[in-house]
């Protein structure tokens, strides 16, 4: 399987932690901290985590510092937390966060209670993939985070994909009448796409330089000579066509996918899924294994 090879490329791109003693590690600097140095961190981490200006914009609204439903968003809201520094709405906004969105008191307790050796800490060690509580740590320090995801979070992977390629338009190219049906949602598409001017099912998703593609058509219908990179073109667009006719909307899903061409795009509809999950499966196979071996690509 090339996952195989992906966790090699995944695992070369980061540190090796085999060796840590994690757990002296944690008992030693993490959960040795002093007081001081714990309230800090809980601070620090309520500033830079904590939504400051949106709560703020209400509790300002409540102390009449802000018309009531005023819209606000973006930078607007950022510079709130400084214009009301040092003011009430500050203090009451510091004060309902840590009332009502954190609960430090309850942190500070179970770090003095695994010092006073109160609590046990238990180490799991997962040697294929992170745990779902890990893989959220890591989501955002991962070029790749889908190739970690728990079996847990695939679902909502396949998910996002489908819900990211309906929301897209493209353009349609009929190679029969060479009309350019043009931003047409793939939501939208029926299972067995038609050009609405001839009803030919002879149609190349296009996602980019329709107008290029387009071009090259009109001279090949007026055989007219062509430059080698308009034939290129011509050629790709009728094999993604020819996919339309073969597998209908699913041809276009496919080539909707980052890193999936018609070659690629070819070989997953070949495999004649019978549920969407596992047409999703495969595409998102197809796409994880693009981005992880295109940096090894001889250029």
């Amino acid at each position: 399987m090339w996952w195989n090879d992906a966790y090699r490329i995944l695992y070369e791109m980061v540190a090796v932690t085999a060796d840590l003693n994690l757990e002296s590690l944690f008992a030693n600097d993490v959960f040795s901290v002093s007081d001081q140095v714990l309230n800090g961190a809980c601070h620090g981490v309520l500033h830079r985590h904590f939504p400051w200006g949106y709560y703020m914009k209400f509790i300002a609204e409540r102390f009449g510092a802000l018309a009531r439903g005023r819209l606000m968003y973006g930078e607007a809201l950022k510079e709130l937390a400084l214009k009301f520094r040092l003011t009430p709405i500050y203090d009451e906004t510091m004060r309902e966060a840590l009332t009502e969105r954190a609960d430090f008191e309850m942190v500070k307790k179970i770090f003095k209670d695994v010092r006073e050796k109160k609590l046990e800490v238990v180490f799991f060690r997962s040697a294929e993939k992170p745990t779902p509580l890990a893989y959220h740590l890591l989501y955002r320090h991962v070029d790749i985070p889908e190739l970690i995801a728990p079996e847990n979070i695939e679902g909502d992977n396949l998910a996002r994909l489908k819900l990211a390629i309906e929301g897209r338009t493209i353009d349609l190219l009929c190679f029969d009448c060479g009309i350019l049906q043009r931003e047409t949602m793939i939501a939208e598409i029926p299972n067995k796409p038609a050009c609405q001017s001839c009803g030919s099912h002879l149609l190349a998703p296009l996602f980019w330089s329709s107008g290029y593609v387009t071009g090259a058509l009109a001279k090949k219908m007026k055989k007219e000579k062509m430059e080698d990179d308009l034939q290129k073109a011509l050629v790709k667009a009728r094999r993604s066509a020819d996919l339309v006719i073969s597998y209908g909307k699913r041809a276009i899903v496919a080539q909707s996918v980052y890193g999936i061409g018609p070659q690629t795009a070819g070989r997953v509809l070949s495999k004649m899924q019978e549920s969407d999950e596992e047409f999703y499966r495969d595409l998102l196979e197809a796409k994880l294994q693009f981005i992880a071996t295109k940096p090894y690509w001889s250029s």
